[in-house]
């Protein structure tokens, strides 16, 4: 009796830890291109330091229509984009055109935006190329 409640204690942890390595395995590989707010995190090789008093720079692409906007740090901005496998072209980039305090940062961040060519999601990242150079990496904003 003795032995069989341990066995029993230590098939359920073993069930337990299983069960929970499947659940972390399938919300890491939950992470979509679609549907998944992301937060820009490094552009042009360099981290991305948002000043106190501006917004996050985000983007999210919606599967539905096949358009994408976000936040730049200060402006809100949207468009289109076109896909094919791992190709993929934003276009038709508009904004709003509020003057706020360190607007550099979105203008690099809407230039960079209007030349990406590919993506690569790995983890909770995503890496959009413009040819070969990563020039924007975003961080999934995944909440568990």
């Amino acid at each position: 009796m003795k032995y069989s409640k341990t066995i029993v204690a230590f098939a359920m942890l073993a069930f337990l830890i299983s069960g929970c390595a499947a659940v972390t395995n399938t919300l890491k590989n939950s992470v979509q291109l679609y549907g998944t707010p992301w937060k820009l995190v490094q552009m042009n090789g360099n981290q991305v330091v948002i000043p106190a008093n501006a917004d996050n720079a985000t983007l999210a692409l919606s599967a539905a229509d096949n358009n994408f906007g976000g936040t730049g740090s200060c402006n809100t901005f949207s468009g289109n984009y076109v896909i094919n496998g791992s190709q993929l072209s934003l276009q038709n980039l508009g904004s709003t055109k509020m003057n706020c305090d360190n607007m550099s940062i979105e203008i690099d961040y809407f230039q960079a935006l209007k030349s990406v060519t590919s993506y690569k999601i790995v983890d909770k990242l995503l890496y959009l190329y413009s040819g070969s150079n990563a020039v924007l990496v975003f961080e999934a904003y995944v909440k568990y």
